[in-house]
Parts: C-alpha cells; structure tokens; sequence
C-alpha cells in the first residue's frame, strides 16, 4: 500500500506536469497568434499611416482597405470572432472614404473609422494580453 507521502508526491509531479504541457500549449497559441496577425497588423499600420487629408491618391486608400479585409480573411481561423469583424470594419469604413467624393462626408467617414481603429486595436492588445497572461514567465 502506498504511503501518504508517496501519493502526495506523485500528485505533486502530475500537477507540475500538467501545468508545464499547459504552458507549452499557451505558448504554442501564443506564438501562432502573433505569426498569424503580423500580416493584418501590416496592412492595418499601412493604412494608417496614409495622411488624412491628401499627399496621396484615394486609390491608395482603397488598395491599402482592401489589402487588409483580404488578410483578415485570412486570419479567420486563428482569431476571435469579435477582432475579424472588427478588421472588416475597418476595411469597409475606408472603402467608403476612399469612394465618398463630397468633402464633409468624408470628414464623417474619417471620424469614423478612426473610432472603429481605435477599437480595433484596444481589442486586438486586449486578446494577445490575455494571451501574455496564460505564458509563464521563465525561472531563472
């Protein structure tokens, strides 16, 4: 018959195991996570930077929006349901400014889609945080 200690111990190893497969596998999706987005984040940081009001054409705009609804679509699979609709907001908030020719209307589309970035990515830092969350910090 086993030994109290004996049992406590190997109760011990299987929790320490299992925490350690745990890590690995928060890591695995962590890493993945962070593979997988890369892209969006480009195209998203592309479209950002195009200066609001002029110095390039709104084909640009509209190439760099639809540039990001692809690798959105793309990244389905590997992100929450809430960040692809998000990023498709997005996209189809700067169509709609790339295509809006009247001057005021497009001030309200730009209003706009900077609500719907800033939403993008206070949600996007939310989940790769809640991510950071589950992967252990290493022990020296």
């Amino acid at each position: 018959m086993a030994s109290h200690y004996q049992v406590v111990t190997v109760k011990m190893q299987i929790e320490k195991e299992a925490s350690a497969i745990e890590a690995a596998n928060a890591r695995a999706f962590l890493d993945q996570f962070t593979e997988k987005t890369e892209p969006i984040t480009v195209a998203f940081n592309a479209l950002m930077l195009l200066p609001p009001d002029g110095g390039f054409e709104m084909r640009d705009f509209k190439v760099k929006a639809n540039d990001l609804s692809e690798k959105a679509a793309a990244l389905m699979p590997y992100v929450n349901s809430d960040l692809y609709i998000d990023v498709q907001t997005v996209a189809v908030t700067a169509r709609e400014y790339a295509d809006e020719s009247d001057a005021e209307k497009r001030k309200l589309i730009f209003a706009q889609l900077n609500r719907e970035m800033k939403t993008f990515m206070g949600n996007y830092f939310k989940l790769r945080d809640q991510l950071l969350l589950k992967v252990p910090v290493p022990q020296k």
